[in-house]
């Protein structure tokens, strides 16, 4: 009768060694792939009738929208991220979309992004468009939100 020897202890630690390995290996390339995604997407709403200021908020900002009349018919439409805790890479892309395609802003100029890699609580980020003309509104300020 012939007996065959199991495998060794050190057999299965080498086995575990290698799922371990596989396991985090999955883990880099997926945490690598997420980091292209957004944590938040906001939208915030822009009219000098219905929504002069506009706030919402999330686990990291405070949001704010604020149209600002600045001449006949003409308006200043500005965003402002508060940072609620002490945030590190931080990255916002802003897009101004509006009824109307604002006729006084370049096309380059629609979508902005910034990156600060420390923003501590109470600092925020901040940009605007001018000028929008009445008849461009209603607007809204899209934003995808980075944090870590």
């Amino acid at each position: 009768m012939e007996s065959r020897r199991g495998q060794g202890s050190l057999e299965y630690l080498f086995m575990i060694a290698a799922a371990l390995v596989i396991v985090l290996i999955v883990i880099r390339v997926l945490s690598g792939v997420s980091s292209n995604t957004p944590n938040q997407q906001v939208i915030l709403y822009a009219d000098p009738e219905n929504f002069p200021t506009f706030n919402t908020s999330d686990n990291y900002f405070v949001y704010q929208t604020t149209v600002t009349k600045i001449g006949d018919d003409l308006y200043n439409v500005t965003f402002k991220a508060i940072a609620k805790r002490d945030l590190s890479h931080v990255k916002i892309r802003a897009t101004l979309m509006c009824n109307k395609k604002p006729v006084y802003v370049g096309d380059q100029y629609l979508t902005v992004t910034d990156e600060v890699e420390n923003l501590p609580k109470g600092w925020y980020i901040s940009r605007y468009w001018s000028p929008i003309r009445r008849d461009e509104f209603p607007c809204e300020v899209v934003l995808y939100v980075w944090v870590g």
